[in-house]
């Protein structure tokens, strides 16, 4: 997996490594000139089956790894801004799902401040509150 292959890599990977995560890092910092925050998908799938590990494809595409179907969300864990998770309402198979926050460098409470002026706005449409668990039926 991903420690093993890190293993592999000699200084010379490692320095570009970090070389290309400051480029990121300073890329998205960009953004936040442009935007005061950015809304999307915890993850670009909708949930799968709890005894599947991972999405073997999605869209056609084959998924290589555990990492790989969470691109989205591993891409952002890089540049290491803030980011809140936010639970957002059920897909359209009845499932859970949730958005991320995610705002400027080491600005935690304002992620936070975002999330919590959502989740107000949310908890007030029956497609987007909150799903509460089944205690009973998942006992069963």
């Amino acid at each position: 997996g991903n420690v093993a292959a890190a293993r592999q890599m000699d200084l010379t990977e490692v320095s570009s490594a970090h070389r290309r995560q400051l480029q990121l890092y300073q890329r998205f910092q960009a953004l936040f000139d442009e935007v005061d925050v950015v809304i999307c998908p915890s993850v670009t799938v909708f949930p799968f089956a709890f005894d599947q590990l991972y999405p073997t494809e999605i869209d056609g595409v084959p998924m290589t790894n555990y990492v790989h179907w969470a691109g989205l969300t591993s891409a952002l864990t890089v540049v290491g801004n803030p980011i809140t998770a936010l639970p957002c309402g059920l897909d359209p198979t009845g499932m859970p799902f949730g958005i991320q926050v995610i705002g400027p460098s080491h600005s935690d409470r304002f992620t936070l401040g975002v999330a919590h002026a959502l989740e107000q706005v949310f908890s007030r449409d029956a497609l987007l509150q909150q799903p509460v668990a089944d205690v009973r039926a998942l006992s069963a």
